[in-house]
């Protein structure tokens, strides 16, 4: 993790009632096409793969748990990922609680539409508007600053 990284993430602990739960990485090498020629034989190169792995389960396990033990009334998902659609249907049709998908990437229709209590898109505009303040007062006393790429 970046030194920018642990200082929004920081930033964000920070905050009332608030947890953060990183995700997992797992890498591993594989065997890719080399991009070449139409119709020609391709090359296969080896190349290191980086995924994250058991985010969307951590998400809905959380979601659930939370959900159960009354934290939220609304959950929002930040997410178009279709593995999180059971859970918010369990959520809804279960707990009796809203549930709403914000999708970052707007590139289709969202699976979400007819499944959430509401569906709405990020555009860039959004992340400009609703930057954390320059400082950031911690608990503790110290503070975050805000780098000036954010």
């Amino acid at each position: 993790m970046t030194g920018r990284q642990e200082r929004y993430l920081g930033a964000i602990a920070s905050l009332p009632r608030t947890t953060v739960h990183e995700a997992k990485f797992a890498t591993w090498k594989v065997k890719r096409p080399l991009a070449g020629a139409v119709g020609v034989e391709p090359t296969y190169v080896s190349v290191w793969d980086t995924k994250e792995k058991g985010s969307d389960v951590s998400l809905a396990s959380f979601m659930l748990v939370d959900g159960f033990k009354g934290l939220y009334d609304v959950a929002v998902v930040v997410s178009d990922d279709s593995d999180l659609l059971d859970p918010v249907r369990l959520v809804r049709s279960e707990l009796g609680l809203k549930v709403g998908v914000v999708r970052v990437r707007v590139h289709r229709a969202s699976v979400f539409r007819a499944e959430a209590d509401f569906v709405r898109s990020v555009r860039r505009w959004h992340f400009a508007t609703c930057q954390l303040p320059a400082v950031v007062d911690l608990p503790d006393g110290s503070v975050i600053r805000r780098p000036s790429g954010w």
